[in-house]
């Protein structure tokens, strides 16, 4: 019998708080389980990679099991944990649209690239990279200030393959291909 808990680190302090950062999903019992659980993004959720850790930890007869995220809150050291990175994000919130005049070149590049594009709000430009498995790479965050945005991106040691660029700007984005050599 095993008990499982799920810890997200929504504000990305690199501490999991118990009172919201912590999901019970219950013990398993037998020699298979499995446990699932609906969990909702809290709306003041910081952006971008963020940890998840799982424990999953014995849930002895006669101590129970701990309550925290890391061994000093565990009580028999039995069990597994493991982290991931899941990408906090707004899309499904925000249009996807063409800018007009729309720009990105040299396209091949060798991870330096300009973008260019006609701005309608004056919201922060933020310009992310993912790699072609959706693997979240890196995110540029520029002030706008005016009508029109231009600005050279550079990503460092990118390795060669097919890259997918997203371009948001208030609750406007777009997403391309970038080819790096």
């Amino acid at each position: 019998q095993d008990h499982v808990y799920v810890f997200i680190d929504w504000n990305q302090d690199f501490v999991f708080n118990k009172k919201d950062e912590r999901y019970d999903l219950g013990t398993i019992y037998g020699n298979i389980g499995t446990v699932s659980r609906t969990i909702t993004i809290p709306s003041d959720a910081r952006f971008g990679a963020t940890r998840m850790r799982v424990v999953i930890e014995y849930n002895d007869p006669d101590d129970g099991f701990g309550d925290g995220a890391c061994d000093t809150d565990h009580l028999t050291e039995w069990g597994e944990t493991e982290d991931y990175t899941v990408i906090v994000d707004n899309t499904a919130s925000i249009k996807d649209v063409a800018f007009s005049n729309f720009n990105l070149f040299p396209n091949p590049t060798k991870g330096t690239f300009q973008v260019q594009f006609d701005t309608s709000i004056s919201s922060d430009i933020q310009i992310q990279l993912f790699d072609i498995t959706g693997r979240f790479v890196g995110q540029k965050i520029y002030k706008n200030n005016s009508t029109y945005f231009s600005e050279k991106i550079e990503f460092n040691q990118l390795s060669s393959g097919m890259y997918l660029v997203k371009i948001k700007n208030g609750t406007k984005q777009t997403t391309r291909k970038l080819m790096v050599e």
